[in-house]
């Protein structure tokens, strides 16, 4: 079991528009049908939600401070 290879498949989406050259390439290595467009909202609320959730508790340690 412990002789299983594996491939990394370097995936990043940046703000929309900013994919790396080779993007595409490593995208169809994936299986599935895959939308860049749908790729890059996925992205954006990701990092939307980290923000909420950074954001949310640095309100609440300010507001206990105070």
């Amino acid at each position: 079991m412990w002789n299983l290879k594996a491939n990394v498949i370097p995936v990043e989406i940046g703000a929309p528009g900013t994919i790396s050259k080779s993007f595409r390439q490593y995208l169809s290595n994936i299986t599935g049908k895959h939308e860049i467009k749908a790729l890059h909202t996925t992205a954006i609320l990701g990092s939307v939600h980290i923000l909420l959730k950074v954001l949310c508790i640095s309100t609440k340690h300010i507001s206990r401070a105070t």
